[in-house]
């Protein structure tokens, strides 16, 4: 698993569960399959006050490119 993967997973469990308990349990999970680097944005998530809002404000900034599908 990498970054890329566990920021989805943890989106998808902020847009179908809605709930901080759901995102927290979704990023704890992702972030003991993540390198080492990689698990501090698990564990800003889990650590946060509110860990939808967080997850919430970090899908709004993603860019677009790294979304995309398309090889370029």
């Amino acid at each position: 698993m990498d970054i890329v993967h566990a920021t989805l997973c943890v989106a998808l469990a902020a847009r179908i569960h809605k709930t901080d308990a759901a995102v927290k349990s979704t990023a704890k999970r992702c972030a003991k399959k993540l390198s080492r680097l990689d698990r501090q944005i698990m564990f800003m998530i889990m650590n946060s006050k509110s860990p939808l809002a967080t997850v919430e404000g970090c899908i709004i900034r993603l860019d677009m490119d790294v979304l995309a599908l398309a090889d370029d």
